[in-house]
């Protein structure tokens, strides 16, 4: 999850499946989910994104819808979220599921939101929470609400984490529980 992730993510947002303009809206009874239409700029609709860079594929996004809101300088992508990330040498390393993802196209921070769980196959380690933030930057993970580490050796409930990509090093702010898997 790098910047140049981020950004020909948004490149590809912005081209690629059924996009059109805002002005046309989608049948729902939702009616902020129709105030949030009107104001996209691009709707994307059964979403499914795969980034490559330097004749690899680093990463799959699929997602039921996705939006891009150019005056707002954000992307969002909702409804079965799901992001497999791949190493150099093609074997997946971390998956991530969410409700929904947005994208600040400015910084290129991501917030996920709703039944958010990161997978990562090279530690073996499972992270579930509500709500999640990538940055940029440092790269790292960051949760302000109740989260549930499950690794081979344990499984840790809290609130609050701070981590890297692949959830080596991590830290939960407050443990409110530790049960040891025997």
């Amino acid at each position: 999850m790098n910047s140049k992730f981020c950004f020909i993510f948004l490149i590809a947002v912005f081209i690629f499946a059924s996009c059109r303009e805002a002005g046309h809206k989608i049948n729902t009874d939702n009616t902020e989910a129709d105030s949030l239409e009107q104001k996209a700029d691009q709707i994307s609709s059964e979403l499914k994104i795969v980034l490559i860079d330097s004749a690899y594929t680093k990463a799959i996004v699929k997602s039921d819808r996705g939006q891009v809101f150019t005056s707002e300088n954000y992307s969002l992508l909702d409804g079965n979220v799901k992001v497999v990330f791949y190493s150099k040498t093609g074997r997946s390393n971390v998956v991530l599921t969410a409700e929904e993802v947005k994208i600040d196209d400015i910084t290129k921070n991501m917030f996920a939101k709703g039944n958010v769980v990161v997978v990562s196959d090279s530690t073996h380690t499972r992270l579930e929470t509500q709500e999640l933030s990538w940055n940029n930057l440092n790269k790292k993970i960051h949760s302000d609400v109740a989260v549930t580490i499950n690794t081979p050796r344990e499984i840790i409930n809290g609130v609050g984490l701070e981590s890297d990509e692949q959830l080596r090093n991590y830290k939960i702010f407050k443990v409110t529980g530790v049960m040891s898997h025997e």
